[in-house]
């Protein structure tokens, strides 16, 4: 693993996710409940996966790394590599209708627009009827130093704002 993977990590399991406190994700008990299916978009290092029963999980993520580092700490859940998706040709490697919930959480900030239409079509394709597609990711706002300082913590090169991402989730 690279130095720069290594302190991404790091920063995002010791720093990231402390700051988000322990009840950031408290809404997700009020929509998930056991035996929907959740399919974790961009999964990371896994640490997301225990917000979900390990039987009803599947993270997916582009990068090899991260996916072997999931397993060994959490080796109760599913997580799989997956290629790009660049397309509209390419496809997720699950047959329609096959979850519950879609789950990105700091994700999307690093696809750009037209990546993230590719993306959404397939999430649709991808969720069972009155499935539900929840996403966490920073925005940029009206507060200048903190648009700075999280483009001074964050690789992420597509951080929108709130409006282009609810464009972006009802298209």
């Amino acid at each position: 693993m690279s130095i720069f993977r290594k302190t991404e990590t790091f920063i995002y399991k010791h720093l990231v996710v402390a700051l988000q406190g322990k009840h950031t994700f408290d809404f997700v008990g009020d929509i998930y409940s056991k035996e929907k299916r959740v399919l974790d978009f961009g999964s990371g290092v896994g640490t997301n996966s225990g917000l979900f029963y390990p039987d009803d999980y599947v993270g997916v993520e582009v990068d090899t790394t991260r996916v072997l580092e999931s397993k060994y700490t959490f080796p109760n859940h599913r997580f799989q590599e997956i290629s790009y998706i660049s397309s509209y040709d390419d496809r997720l490697p699950f047959p329609d209708e096959s979850f519950d919930i879609i789950f990105i959480s700091l994700c999307l900030h690093h696809i750009d627009s037209y990546t993230c239409k590719i993306l959404f079509q397939e999430f649709r394709r991808l969720l069972k009827g009155g499935g539900m597609i929840i996403g966490i990711e920073p925005i940029i706002t009206s507060n200048i130093l903190s648009n700075i300082f999280m483009n001074l913590i964050d690789a992420g090169d597509f951080i929108i704002s709130r409006n282009d991402y609810t464009k972006m989730y009802s298209s």
